[in-house]
């Protein structure tokens, strides 16, 4: 299983489902607590959202720049760069 998510992150799907063979696990969004399983990284911090989250997250005004500074991050090295922040609106 960590080789199949090394695999994913590295080829740049940042989203993860959460399945083994026999049992699905299930875990809580950082932002709505709602139980998911799958989830992907937040741009403006590092919570791990569900897709609801993630949906409210792209319609947020301030979310290409979110997203910039992580392209312009990674692109510099920083793969573990933390974002420019949650909104209060969000």
């Amino acid at each position: 299983m960590l080789q199949e998510l090394a695999r994913l992150l590295s080829s740049g799907l940042w989203s993860v489902q959460l399945l083994q063979k026999e049992e699905r696990m299930t875990v809580k969004c950082d932002r709505c607590k709602k139980e998911t399983m799958s989830y992907i990284l937040s741009f403006f911090n590092l919570d791990m959202i569900c897709s609801d989250c993630k949906e409210k997250e792209k319609a947020h005004p301030d979310y290409a720049k979110a997203v910039a500074a992580e392209n312009e991050a990674v692109r510099n090295g920083d793969a573990m760069f933390p974002g420019i922040g949650k909104p209060g609106d969000l």
